[in-house]
């Protein structure tokens, strides 16, 4: 390296060192500016099904908190958001926009733990313009909220070491790492990660630390067991997919760099040929492989010689969940989300990347590498942006409100029933319209179990219980009142068949039917439309195609 070159690298490493803040305000300003776009954009069933859908009342609140496969901290704090901001599009999606904002400062400040300025300014870089968390800071999901939180207890659980006033600090883990582990159940491996720590090093708070993680774990299985008594413990659903290392290579080298969207690969691909497909593909992989194995040497340098700066910890943030998905998989646990259950490995995976990068012995090298890096990111970004109506970090939302447009003009001169049928839910709708109804409403027949329990409770005199069941009875019959006064009812079930259709049409006195397809979303679509297209007792009318979705109309002829 000759000296100009010397130079110039001395001055960019002192430019960073003078101007991080500045450097830092404006990637968060534009990771600002790169996710509004988005939070007007239609909402999804998996969004509608965490806000309008489950959290329309108390009732509501108390089955999502049973039966469904997450724990109940972000529903409970959006419930009371819904009921101050309301549940438009961008109000349920400004909560993960703040928590998505805030974590790329907290990778910031726990990358300065780890690595220098220059380095946590990259990490943050990379975290601004990630399509992965792009995607999270734009739903109304728990994830951005999970990561927010983990960040932020990780970040409090230092401070407690280093701070000699320590209650503020207490509190703050305290309630950030019970946030995160009772939004996502696998942050509990992060809370078994703490406590080994606090058990193998020696530092003045450790007792405390246990003791609150002890108190968390104690309200996490007290929920598991009302979980079980009441509600149900989701261990896997049949579209998930089996964690292996193919996933983890697909994981780290493709989703969490590129966004699966430089590279836009079926996620139900679980094969090599993946690989073998896109050669300059594999070979960008392994020349970030090499930039991660570099920083995971750097780590393993650190901790030998300034044991101070707890390196090895990002290792264990790294590797620890992803270990474990391994071993639920080897031991009989298959049905994984895979992506979004790791979304919150994403940021120490960066750090030690750049830790790979800055960390090269020739700083020529490392400054090129790190250019290489910042561009390829930048054009990632730019596919992602371009790839609207592709599968890149997941399957795009499909264009409800012209779904909903479309379905105005339909019913605009009737006042007849209109029925749709689907395989997979469009609950959508409900949304978007008010005339819509879902016949089968789900997880009805489980209120229904719910109710004999608490039935049998109330009969022992318990204030509270009895006016639970009797609540939940209203309800239940509030419900069905809907459903009985909507103008079109939605059928959906994976196992619909012409037959189905036919009958409901007959018993209803209904003409005219709707079958949905959600072309991003599993389910034998195809088969059914088979069957219909060629009975004679329906006639195809029209067809209408939308982003994500296609749309047939029949009339019953016979």
């Amino acid at each position: 390296m000759n000296k100009e070159n010397i130079s110039f690298y001395n001055q960019t490493t002192i430019y960073f060192q003078n101007n991080s803040w500045i450097l830092l305000c404006i990637i968060l300003a534009t990771a600002i500016l790169l996710r509004l776009p988005n939070l007007n954009g239609n909402l999804w069933f998996d969004e509608l099904w965490s806000t309008h859908v489950m959290l329309r009342s108390a009732y509501s609140l108390g089955y999502l908190a049973l039966y469904d496969s997450h724990p109940p901290f972000y529903s409970m704090f959006m419930f009371l958001w819904i009921r101050l901001f309301g549940d438009s599009e961008m109000s349920v999606r400004m909560p993960p926009l703040i928590f998505g904002i805030l974590s790329i400062f907290l990778t910031y400040r726990l990358a300065l733990r780890f690595t220098e300025k220059k380095g946590a300014i990259l990490t943050s870089f990379l975290m601004c313009v990630s399509p992965v968390h792009i995607w999270y800071s734009d739903e109304a999901r728990p994830y951005s909220e999970t990561l927010f939180f983990l960040l932020l207890a990780i970040f409090s659980y230092y401070k407690l070491r280093e701070s000699k006033s320590n209650l503020i600090w207490y509190l703050v883990y305290s309630a950030s790492l019970f946030s995160a582990v009772f939004s996502h159940f696998f942050v509990s491996v992060y809370l078994a990660i703490i406590s080994m720590m606090c058990l193998f090093k020696i530092n003045k708070v450790k007792r405390s630390v246990l003791l609150l993680n002890i108190l968390i774990l104690v309200c996490l299985l007290a929920f598991l067991g009302l979980k079980s008594m009441f509600g149900t413990v989701i261990t896997g659903q049949g579209h998930l997919r089996p964690f292996t290392f193919f996933e983890l290579w697909m994981l780290f080298f493709n989703w969490f760099l590129f966004g699966n969207s430089l590279w836009s690969i079926n996620p139900y691909r679980n094969d090599l040929n993946v690989i073998l497909q896109n050669p300059l593909m594999f070979f960008t992989q392994l020349i970030f492989l090499a930039f991660f194995i570099n920083g995971v040497i750097q780590i393993i340098k650190e901790s030998k010689s300034r044991e101070e700066l707890d390196s090895l910890d990002l290792i264990l943030y790294v590797f620890s969940l992803p270990l474990f998905l391994l071993c639920l998989n080897f031991i009989g646990f298959k049905n994984t989300y895979i992506e979004r259950s790791v979304f919150i490995v994403l940021p120490f995976f960066y750090i030690i990347l750049v830790k790979g990068i800055t960390g090269l012995k020739a700083k020529s090298m490392s400054f090129a590498c790190t250019i290489f890096t910042i561009v390829l990111s930048i054009i990632t970004l730019t596919s992602f942006i371009n790839k609207n109506d592709e599968w890149t970090v997941y399957a795009p939302k499909p264009d409800w409100r012209a779904a909903t447009t479309f379905f105005h003009n339909e019913l605009k001169d009737t006042t007849k029933r209109v029925f749709i049928f689907a395989v997979k839910p469009p609950t959508e709708l409900t949304y978007y319209d008010s005339r819509f109804e879902e016949y089968k409403i789900k997880g009805l027949d489980v209120s229904n179990k719910t109710l004999r329990k608490l039935k049998q409770l109330s009969e022992k005199s318990n204030y509270f219980v009895n006016k639970l069941y009797l609540d939940l009875t209203r309800h239940i019959q509030f419900r069905k009142e809907r459903i009985a006064n909507a103008q079109s009812l939605i059928f959906f079930d994976n196992k619909i068949n012409k037959e189905n259709i036919y009958e409901t049409m007959s018993l209803n006195n209904v003409k005219t039917f709707y079958l949905i397809h959600k072309i991003y979303h599993r389910g034998d679509f195809r088969s059914l439309l088979e069957g219909v297209m060629k009975d004679p007792r329906f006639q195809l009318m029209g067809t209408q195609s939308f982003k994500g979705m296609e749309i047939f109309k029949f009339m019953l002829v016979s």
